[in-house]
């Protein structure tokens, strides 16, 4: 099987007991919008094309996080040196935030072992991870 199409599994395994959740059963799931560019790269237009999402959803964005990196995008270390990402993964351990929409895997991490890591962190803190860009096709 294609890793691609096996992170979407996964994603979408890890992602279905806490999408289902009694805290996630609101009205209105409370999420965060997160978003890791380069220095220089315009982060208004990822960020609109996440809260269009979040709209058609009928999510509640509670809050957005940006993290800038000065490297090329594909050398990110590891998504828990990032402060905006670390906040995503303690609001929702601590039931402030219901899960995470992304724009794509790669602003989580381009490090497969670090992505599912992150993957697996959210869903132990109950939480979820939806990607504007998926994985793969299912």
């Amino acid at each position: 099987m294609p890793e691609e199409r096996r992170l979407f599994l996964l994603r979408q395994r890890l992602n279905s007991s806490n999408l289902n959740r009694e805290r996630n059963a609101r009205k209105a799931r409370k999420i965060a919008l997160y978003v890791r560019t380069v220095q220089g790269e315009d982060v208004a237009p990822i960020f609109d094309s996440l809260q269009r999402e979040a709209d058609r959803r009928q999510w509640r964005v509670a809050r957005m996080f940006h993290d800038q990196a000065e490297l090329d995008p594909a050398a990110h270390p590891v998504p828990e040196h990032w402060p905006g990402w670390r906040a995503v993964r303690d609001l929702i351990g601590s039931g402030q935030l219901d899960g995470v929409l992304v724009p794509d895997r790669t602003h989580i991490s381009t490090n497969t072992a670090a992505y599912v890591n992150e993957l697996e962190a959210i869903s132990d803190r109950q939480g979820f991870t939806v990607l504007l860009v998926r994985e793969a096709d299912p």
